[in-house]
This record gives structure tokens, sequence and C-alpha cells, in this order.
């Protein structure tokens, strides 16, 4: 069986340790789709051969266009009408296209399908739980979502499948959680299945984007944008959730003056995209902030910390 309406798009750009796994799991669905790999210009002909070895439509870029204008490549060159994205260290379960067939059959004005994930450490292949809460069912729009972000925190995955006709690009003036932003901008607007099965495997490893210590702390930024800038302006927002965002912005933007040095703080202040403009307005208007990123950064780490335990502040 095949389900013709869905390409599984890959950027891959030069690491090859988890390819092969992440692809097989597309190509072993028990329903086939179509599947797209964009290489975004690597160094070797590695990614090719599988492709080509496999029967795998693959594209080269001529130069490195950077991550998230690859992945609006990717959903750019899909030509089915709903697509998604698989990063080359994450995996799908067998049926996860089958069970999106079946949710599209019964629900053919779907925008936006996600699922439940595993964690799963690459190395091991253990699967463990998160710690994100999500609504699951079917939802004529997403804020549903928006009030689930605003009382439990972040956490889609970027492995949802969107109908093609709604995909608008991501952000990628700065390298931070713009899938996160794009999500949750855009989800109120579309019409909305979770299914509660933990259908993605999420890879966990030293070498992931996240576990840099540099992309850690912008995508504190990103989050507390995404907080206080997207959720507490979305109208007909209950003011509850407004509040609750608007205390999950504060969590994750002191924990940012938390870990930051000044230096980096100054580089992002010199930047030019929403974000740094975001931080612009914060500093220009917050006494106390300034205050507070004077100190030494191991006495804010301390101060964070303390703030934490007597429960002022939490964890991000």
């Amino acid at each position: 069986m095949t389900e013709k309406r869905l390409t599984i798009t890959m950027p891959v750009f030069d690491r090859k340790e988890f390819f092969l796994d992440a692809l097989n799991s597309a190509l072993n669905q028990t329903v086939k789709c179509e599947i797209l790999v964009i290489d975004n210009s690597s160094p070797h002909s590695y990614f090719k051969d599988i492709c080509l070895e496999k029967g795998v439509k693959y594209i080269k870029n001529d130069t490195n266009i950077g991550l998230f204008p690859n992945w609006n490549k990717c959903m750019d060159t899909a030509e089915t009408d709903y697509a998604m994205i698989l990063q080359d260290d994450c995996t799908l379960e067998l049926d996860f296209v089958e069970s999106f067939q079946n949710t599209i059959n019964k629900y053919p004005d779907l925008d936006f399908y996600f699922t439940d994930f595993n964690m799963m450490d690459l190395k091991t292949k253990a699967k463990y739980n998160h710690h994100h809460t999500f609504p699951y069912g079917h939802f004529k729009d997403g804020i549903k979502v928006i009030e689930y972000a605003a009382e439990h925190g972040l956490g889609l995955l970027y492995s949802f499948i969107l109908k093609k006709e709604k995909f608008t690009e991501y952000y990628y003036k700065f390298h931070g959680s713009n899938d996160w932003l794009w999500i949750y901008d855009n989800i109120r607007y579309f019409n909305v299945f979770g299914n509660n099965k933990k259908a993605v495997n999420y890879g966990t490893h030293p070498l992931q984007d996240s576990a840099n210590s540099n992309t850690h702390l912008q995508c504190m930024l990103v989050i507390a944008y995404i907080y206080e800038i997207v959720i507490c302006n979305i109208d007909g927002l209950n003011i509850t959730f407004r509040e609750k965002a608007k205390s999950k912005s504060t969590d994750a933007f002191t924990y940012l003056l938390s870990i930051v040095t000044k230096a980096k703080f100054k580089q992002i202040l010199s930047e030019s995209n929403i974000y740094s403009d975001y931080l612009n307005e914060k500093v220009n208007y917050g006494i106390a902030l300034k205050l507070y990123l004077s100190l030494p950064l191991l006495f804010r780490k301390v101060i964070f910390k303390s703030m934490t335990m007597i429960n002022i502040i939490k964890p991000v």
C-alpha cells in the first residue's frame, strides 16, 4: 500500500553516523510514501551513494545554505499534498505513515498531524520517556495546543506532517528553536490531530545540535520570545494562559541571563534579527536586568540555582 499524498523529507549535512537507520525507518514503513533527501553540500558522496543504491530521490545543494534554509528547501521541493521533515538522527516507528493515512482518511481536511515520541540514546538504542505534555485527539483549530504550551511548556517535535499549502518558511536569521517559533506562531490556524502513539524516536547523542552550549543559550532566548511575544499576544487566548506564558517567559529569560557570558550577550545585542530586537528592548527598559547581568557569571548561576530551590523561578 502507498500513501501518495505524503513526502518524508530528510535534510542532511556531513554527519554519516545515523543516516542509514533514519532512512531505513522511512523506507520500511508498512505504508510507503515519497522520500526526498536534500544534502546541504556535504564534502563526501556518502548520502548520494546510499540514495542511489536504495532508489531514493536525492538533491545536493551547490553550497551550504544553512540549516533552516535547507529545511525550507525540503518543504518547498516536496511535490505531494503533505510533507514532513525527518532528521538524520531520528527514526520512525514502522506504522507511522499507516497511522497518518488512517487519520487523514477520517479527517480529510487535516492540516497538521503530530504524534507522541520516545527519546532514544543512539549509542545504546535504549528508549526513554520525555517530560512534555500534549493534547491528543482532533481539534478544528490548534488553540488547545497553545494552551497546553502555556500551561505545561513547549515541546512539539519538528517531525510533524503538514499540509504543504499551509507551509511558510522557517525563520533563519538566528540559530535557535525556530521550529518551535513556526509551530506556535501558526498552529492556531490549523485543523490539528494529535496521536498519542509514540511513533517517533528522537535521538540523543553528543553530536546533536541542542547539545552545543552556544545553541542551548540561543534556544533559551527563542523560547522566552515565543512565550512573551507569540503566545501572550494571541487573540482570544484566555487571560489565565497568558499569565502562565508570561511566567514561563520570565523563567526562560532569567535562566538565559544566568548562563550567558557578557561577551555573548553583547554579540547577540549587536545582531539584526527579531530576537536581538526583543533582547534590546528588554535591556532598554530593564534596570534590574542590567544590574543582574553586571554580576559575574558564577554569581548569576548561584543566584539562579537559589531561586529555583525556593521556587521563585521554575527550571526551563
